[in-house]
């Protein structure tokens, strides 16, 4: 499936479970991987969740798909192993889309499990917003997520003319982290929470 220059790259410096990965992804795809990574998208929501029961997309991703506007991949694990937002490659692809004007809003709703007042047992608390022990995996797996995506929405803001939004419950512990106070407050004005 793979050829051309992305894939002698992909061999050379990928695991052989990345690239069955994207050949699986590429046999599953609707549409060509090179198409995906050219294209200029309306709308990408990192973190959807999976599709829904029936088979339809995410509610938020649907609706922008029935208002007629260009909706790109959904990014997330659940959807396809290769859209792990905690592989690098990920992280760049996203980068690239909006650096280079690419994608017109990106919407990220990191998975707020981990920052939900109602885990039990709780994982953080309003003075320790990156958890009682950030190396504890299912916390560590929060906090990168949710850092990454805090990385795109900023890169929004410093490269793009473009908009970016996020997705927490007001109630949930990652509102508390400083380093997310700090980015929307750079935005007053232009920044719902």
């Amino acid at each position: 499936w793979l050829s051309g220059p992305a894939a002698c790259c992909l061999f050379s410096h990928g695991s052989d479970q990345d690239v069955e990965d994207l050949n699986e992804m590429l046999r599953s795809s609707d549409a060509p991987i090179a198409r995906v990574l050219i294209e200029t998208f309306d709308f990408v929501e990192l973190c959807c969740g999976p599709n829904e029961v029936d088979g339809s997309p995410p509610p938020l991703s649907g609706a922008v798909v029935r208002a007629g506007l260009h909706v790109g991949p959904r990014i997330d694990i659940k959807q396809h192993p290769f859209w792990d937002l905690g592989s690098l490659r990920v992280l760049e692809w996203s980068l690239f889309l909006v650096s280079r004007g690419r994608v017109r809003l990106l919407h990220t709703a990191a998975p707020c499990t981990t920052f939900s007042i109602a885990r039990y047992p709780r994982l953080r608390s309003k003075l320790k917003p990156e958890g009682f022990d950030p190396k504890e995996k299912a916390t560590s797996l929060g906090n990168l997520v949710l850092l990454r995506t805090m990385a795109l929405l900023f890169a929004i803001r410093k490269l793009s003319l473009f908009h970016g939004s996020h997705e927490h419950p007001k109630s949930a512990y990652s509102w508390q982290w400083p380093k997310l106070g700090w980015l929307f407050a750079q935005e007053i004005g232009r920044a719902h929470v």
